[in-house]
């Protein structure tokens, strides 16, 4: 059995093109599967497929169902094989360099029963992220490792990169890909945003909105940053630890939602700035 090295990942000139003509494309997240070769001792990427999605500006709902056809016809008509579409491209427009909670959180759900997955993010005007997630069996136990991968750009592998190119991937975004909008109407939007914005400290559902996430999906949220607490981001909580965690939930959320990383202290400025007309002033950055 031949070995092959994780440490780089070559991309053919066609999905290279691809993939920086999609962060272009649209202002919200757009993702494909990529189909992988085995080539000169290494993992070769040599096209990107683009999903049937509905997508936001921090968030893509994957279309399954098309999703497990499409599997299907290109094993019958193509002769690819399951391994081969084990990589997961998506973009960031708002140029967040790495992975975000929840892609990390999609990365073990939807692949992780796999031995292994590449993750591929490419943000607007920036340079890739790519790592490649391994499930090892040792005994009856599994361990998982991540090995992070160089690009390269293999010209010898053209792929079908044409001078239409552009527009055969715009007649497929128009076809597959549903986008919503950036901020929802002040009249749509949840009650939680208005119990962020307009907070009351002594209001207890404050406490159960912060205990309902910590017991449904506390994993989402990354660790708060030290700055976080220096800059207010929690100062409604007062000395209420469950505050602190639903304010900072909260905020992570708003990130989320334009695209930022919450863990980044730039981002209060931008989450400020970003759609904030009809909202009074935050009190809690």
């Amino acid at each position: 059995m031949s070995e092959i090295s994780l440490s780089r990942l070559r991309i053919s000139v066609d999905a290279y093109v691809k993939a920086r003509w999609m962060t272009g494309a649209s202002t919200n997240e757009l993702s494909a599967m990529g189909i992988l070769t085995i080539d000169n001792g290494g993992l070769l990427l040599n096209s990107l497929i683009l999903c049937k999605q509905e997508v936001s500006t921090a968030s893509i709902n994957l279309d399954v169902e098309w999703w497990a056809d499409k599997l299907a016809a290109l094993s019958e008509d193509l002769h690819v094989e399951p391994w081969q579409t084990q990589l997961w491209f998506h973009t960031h427009p708002a140029g967040c360099k790495g992975p975000s909670a929840i892609d990390e959180a999609t990365m073990a759900e939807d692949f992780g029963q796999w031995d292994f997955a590449t993750m591929l993010i490419l943000p607007k005007g920036g340079d890739f992220y790519c790592r490649t997630d391994c499930r090892v069996h040792i005994g009856g136990a599994v361990a998982t490792t991540q090995v992070r991968q160089t690009i390269e750009l293999d010209t010898s592998h053209i792929g079908d990169l044409c001078a239409g190119s552009p527009r055969i991937w715009q007649a497929e975004l128009d076809e597959l890909v549903t986008e919503r909008p950036i901020i929802a109407p002040r009249s749509e939007r949840s009650e939680w945003w208005d119990r962020l914005y307009l907070p009351d400290a002594n209001n207890n559902r404050w406490v159960t909105e912060a205990v309902r996430r910590q017991e449904t999906a506390p994993q989402q949220y990354p660790p708060m940053p030290a700055w976080a607490k220096s800059r207010g981001v929690t100062s409604p909580a007062a000395d209420n630890p469950a505050l602190y965690d639903a304010c900072w939930y909260g905020y992570c959320e708003d990130c989320w939602a334009y695209g930022l990383d919450p863990t980044e202290q730039s981002s209060v400025n931008d989450v400020l700035i970003q759609g904030m007309d009809d909202v009074p002033p935050l009190k809690c950055y």
